[in-house]
């Protein structure tokens, strides 16, 4: 993974093709995209309708969840994570609900938040409440929360994010 890859959306969901209603969405899929390393299903007990990237954990304060990749479900409530060396082998729930959740932020000191809907935004801690270089200051703004409107963008247009 990295930023400004091509992950295929519309053209894929997960590995799923996507609609053939877009032209760029022919076979092959579009140039240089990049599959994803992890996807799940939407059947099972736990409600899950879009699924909401987190980070790769960077504070070892934060015990064996340090080292593996958070991420969550707009419609479930379980923030989850996996070994992104084995992805479907060590996927697990973490024991942490988080409803309507939006977004995942990272600060610099690599501490972990969450947002949601409501616009609660909540800092992941160590059972002693410490996370990672306490005391430190941050280097300027590090979480910018954004609102999906329900409008599209039509190709070649720009978005205005306010």
């Amino acid at each position: 993974a990295g930023f400004g890859a091509n992950y295929g959306w519309n053209c894929f969901e997960g590995l799923l093709p996507g609609p053939a209603t877009d032209p760029e969405c022919a076979t092959p899929p579009p140039g240089g995209y990049t599959p994803p390393i992890f996807e799940y299903s939407h059947d099972g007990a736990e409600p899950r309708c879009a699924i909401v990237g987190g980070y790769l954990v960077r504070d070892g304060n934060l015990g064996d969840l340090d080292g593996r990749y958070v991420y969550g479900d707009y419609c479930g409530a379980q923030i989850r994570s996996f070994d992104p060396a084995a992805p479907a082998a060590t996927d697990r729930g973490e024991g942490l609900a988080v409803g309507q959740l939006t977004s995942f932020g990272e600060d610099s000191c690599g501490r972990v938040y969450t947002a949601q809907e409501t616009g609660r935004v909540a800092m992941l801690a160590g059972a002693d409440g410490t996370s990672a270089c306490p005391g430190a200051k941050p280097r300027g703004p590090s979480f910018v929360g954004i609102k999906a409107q329900g409008r599209r963008v039509k190709k070649g247009k720009r978005a205005q994010i306010t």
